[in-house]
This record gives C-alpha cells, structure tokens and sequence, in this order.
C-alpha cells in the first residue's frame, strides 16, 4: 500500500493564514482538527479509503506557521473555514473534526 504525499498550501483569510492540503475530486470532505492537534487527520487524509472525495484537510489559524495577532474564536475559525470553501470553490462540504478533552 503507497503513501500519497501532501503539499500544503496557504491563503489569508481575515489577517489570518490559513494552510490546508487537497487532493481528489469528488465531493469535498473538510477535515478540521482541535487545537494543538494540527496534523491529527494526515493519516486518514492520505488513505486510500478516500479515493473517491475531494479531500480538504486544514490547519487552522494559529497552528500552522504563523500566529494570528489577537485569540480567535470558535466563531472566528468557523468564519475561516466558510472563507476557505469559498476560495477553493468547494460548494457545500462534509466536514469533519476532533475536539481536545481536557
């Protein structure tokens, strides 16, 4: 069984960089993951089983490479995420998450 490689990419949305990874075609599947845990779903991203669906995995503000100038929200991430799918023409998505338990 291969691996498929990623190449993450960047977009700015709200003073934000937001970096997310896609590949396939198909419908979109967004994978979001909790904080702290920003490469929680390359696994599943990189399986096979999700041949068949465009695959959008993220990293959210904050967990990638630059840090936003003020603390986001779940509102703010949520409007970044819309964002996102808007840039990336994606229509509606299925998404998916991880949420951190304390």
């Amino acid at each position: 069984m291969g691996s498929i490689s990623e190449t993450i990419q960047t977009v700015s949305v709200a003073d934000c960089v937001i970096e997310y990874s896609e590949r396939g075609n198909g419908e979109p599947l967004l994978l979001v993951h909790a904080g702290g845990f920003a490469d929680w779903f390359v696994p599943l991203a990189a399986s096979h089983t999700l041949d068949d669906v465009r695959v959008i995995r993220v990293r959210r503000a904050g967990c990638g490479v630059k840090a936003p100038a003020s603390h986001l929200s779940a509102r703010d991430h949520a409007a970044h995420l819309i964002a996102l799918a808007h840039v990336l023409e994606s229509g509606r998505c299925t998404s998916s998450g991880t949420r951190r338990v304390p």
